[in-house]
């Protein structure tokens, strides 16, 4: 059989994404190394951490993080922040370390650039029979100005990394192709707080046993790196004492719905309950699935609510920040399959309004009448935790109507 000719929506669509992707390389690649501590102070931390490990240190002993890190910026880190990310980072630290600083920060921008791309793109290889081609892609280059993907990309966080991991597990899991699946795992394992979930869906769903051998692989490459460069329990208490020092239930610094109990004697067992909720609420939908289907694996439209329910579910109750709202990106498979403007309409403003939740902390701060030293990291944080519950709740009422109508999410072309 022939290859399908390109449609005119598709073809246009592509030329968007093309363009759109080029101006992000142009603006991204142009981004210089100022004394900021927005652009690149993310990816100070793994440089950092990749240069302990080269030197037979380890990342997670606080002197030897905060004196590699003052050595090589001139100041220690900001708040007094320590290396917590899971060892399992040293796959992206160690080879990021090698290079000079400057290059290592440009090629850690272009990384998160390719991954932004790649996970886009595979969205569209896994659900391209139920997707409209061309508004797949003009939609899919807009997201590549959402706030959240671009403060991602400046700050050197790793959000679009486990946007792609996602994607890759989903892929391997429903293709049954065990290296992506593994791939994406091993991805996945360095932000959980975004991954716990789709992870906790594959298994659930099936996968088992990739659940099984990919954490066996994970945990093994982890044991490693704590036996090649080990740290004493007194210098790892240190370092997760001065990151706990750090606001950790405020609603600046995460914007899920448990953040709203604010830093009370609750605040860690809210974060904890939200976590539980997250994986209750997962564990019923896999649940409700193989009760009424089996063994079946979901058809693309199920598996597209799927992926939007565990997106809202993410957002509303797991510890993500500012920036790690970037998994917004697969509310493209919203914004171009479900048949309601209104419900598409809804869904889009949810996400401009998060992507400019200063302003709306601002509106929100006015409202309380509150001091007029406005601190926008509290109001913003207040306003993007209340928009992570209402996403939520619009998500599984539009997920629930289109169940009781029996609607479609797409049309499954052959």
């Amino acid at each position: 059989m022939g290859a399908a000719k390109a449609t005119p929506g598709r073809r246009y669509g592509s030329i968007a994404f093309v363009l759109t992707a080029a101006l992000n390389v142009l603006y991204m690649g142009n981004i210089k190394n100022r004394d900021h501590f927005i652009q690149d102070y993310d990816t100070r931390f793994w440089y950092t951490a990749g240069q302990c490990w080269l030197a037979g240190e380890s990342p997670y002993n606080y002197t030897a993080f905060t004196e590699t890190w003052t050595a090589h910026y001139g100041k220690p880190p900001r708040d007094g922040a320590s290396f917590v990310y899971p060892p399992i980072m040293a796959l992206i630290s160690v080879p990021l370390a090698l290079l000079p600083w400057p290059r290592a920060a440009h090629l850690f921008r272009l990384l998160n650039l390719l991954a932004y791309t790649a996970a886009l793109y595979g969205i569209w290889r896994l659900f391209r029979k139920s997707l409209p081609p061309g508004a797949f892609w003009a939609l899919a280059a807009a997201t590549g100005f959402l706030a959240s993907v671009t403060q991602t990309m400046v700050q050197g966080q790793i959000a679009l990394l486990a946007l792609l991991a996602i994607v890759l597990v989903l892929t391997g899991w429903r293709e049954r192709r065990f290296w992506l699946y593994l791939a994406g795992f091993l991805l996945a394992a360095i932000k959980p707080q975004l991954t716990l979930l789709f992870l906790a869906y594959t298994v659930m769903m099936g996968g088992v046993a990739y659940g099984i051998v990919a954490g066996a692989v994970t945990a093994t490459i982890a044991t490693g790196v704590f036996f090649l460069w080990p740290v004493s329990q007194e210098a790892l208490r240190l370092t997760l004492s001065h990151h706990t020092a750090i606001r950790m239930n405020h609603p600046a610094g995460y914007d899920s719905v448990p953040a709203l109990i604010g830093e009370t004697p609750l605040g860690n067992a809210a974060m904890l309950g939200g976590v539980l909720a997250g994986l209750a609420c997962t564990a019923w939908i896999g649940w409700r699935y193989r009760v009424g289907h089996g063994v079946e694996a979901p058809s693309l439209p199920a598996l597209q609510h799927h992926v939007l329910a565990l997106v809202a579910l993410t957002i509303a109750f797991l510890p993500a920040h500012r920036y790690d709202l970037a998994v917004h990106a697969l509310f493209v498979l919203a914004l171009v399959s479900l048949r309601s403007v209104l419900a598409q309409a809804g869904l889009l403003l949810l996400v401009l309004l998060h992507g400019r939740i200063y302003s709306v902390g601002g509106i929100l701060h006015k409202i309380a009448g509150a001091p007029t030293a406005i601190d926008h990291d509290y109001w913003s944080g207040h306003a993007s935790s209340m928009l992570s519950g209402v996403t939520l709740v619009l998500v599984l009422g539009i997920l629930w109507r289109q169940r009781e109508t029996g609607s479609s999410a797409g049309t499954v072309r052959p």
